[in-house]
């Protein structure tokens, strides 16, 4: 872990993931620091998948990393991060208290608890949820002239989530997780951020949430409208396409909600007959 060559770290780092022990992770901790991003990408990929929740400090330094990967990897990873019952109260990222962070106590089973089971069975979707740069959640239409923060993720929808209308289905993979590809685009989008950014999909529990892809964008004046175009897809193919809309208002009107439509994806998966190769002969026959 001490070699001065990145090429040894990294594979150190690859080594340690298997161990399950808290010096593996106070290791990958120290690597977050190391001079080579790819170094600081692979622990962050390592911790994300331990679920270590103790190296949330120390990742939060690097959302705003000069690799652009590394800032857009640590927002992602410090958001998946945060415990379950802390994000359906409803919060935005935040540091957990004392009495938050100690561990659940065990309650008797209560009326509603299957209608809950029942709800880890629902399929995961792409979901989206915007926050102020306070990290307090807007939950209605967007307001005018706003900076803000579009957080998408795919999981089991729940309050308060924009959920899109179809669900995603994600080809089956041998490992414990497949890597994402968020890509966006909009008017109101800030240039100064990659419109691409890796999220973290858990495949072993299909009720696991992927970690969070963060992009922040600007809305217009009241009156307006805000339409960003969102599409996931791994290495191999487009996995889904929508489109995030919503009103601009000063005072929003009671019940109006942000929406997130699928749309059809601009090309197709595999080539059509029109796009297949064909043989062409190319000699010269003489008349």
């Amino acid at each position: 872990m001490s070699d001065d060559d990145p090429g040894v770290r990294r594979l150190a780092a690859s080594a340690l993931e298997s161990r399950d022990s808290p010096e593996v992770n106070a290791q990958l901790i120290a690597m977050l620091a190391h001079h080579d991003p790819e170094v600081r990408l692979l622990a962050l990929k390592s911790l994300a998948r331990r679920r270590a929740q103790e190296a949330l400090p120390a990742i939060k330094t690097l959302v705003d990393d000069p690799d652009a990967r590394v800032g857009s990897l640590a927002r992602s990873v410090s958001t998946s991060l945060l415990p379950n019952r802390y994000e359906q109260a409803g919060y935005g990222p935040a540091e957990l208290t004392a009495e938050e962070a100690a561990p659940a106590k065990k309650a008797p089973a209560k009326k509603g608890t299957q209608e809950k089971v029942g709800k880890l069975s629902e399929p995961r979707r792409l979901v989206a949820r915007v926050y102020d740069y306070r990290d307090n959640l807007v939950e209605s239409v967007l307001p005018p002239q706003r900076a803000l923060k579009l957080a998408i993720r795919v999981a089991i929808p729940e309050p308060p989530d924009i959920a899109c209308d179809e669900i995603l289905t994600v080809p089956a993979v041998s490992g414990p997780t497949v890597a994402l590809e968020v890509d966006v685009r909009g008017q109101v989008l800030d240039d100064n951020q990659p419109t691409t950014q890796e999220i973290l999909l858990p495949m072993q529990k299909v009720s696991d949430p992927s970690g969070w892809a963060v992009f922040t964008f600007t809305t217009p004046d009241a009156g307006k409208s805000v339409s960003i175009e969102i599409q996931v897809f791994t290495r191999a193919s487009r996995l889904q396409a929508a489109t995030y809309v919503s009103p601009v208002r000063a005072v929003a009107i009671p019940g109006e909600r942000p929406t997130l439509r699928a749309f059809a994806l601009s090309g197709p998966h595999e080539p059509t007959d029109d796009s297949r190769p064909v043989a062409v002969d190319t000699r010269w026959h003489g008349r």
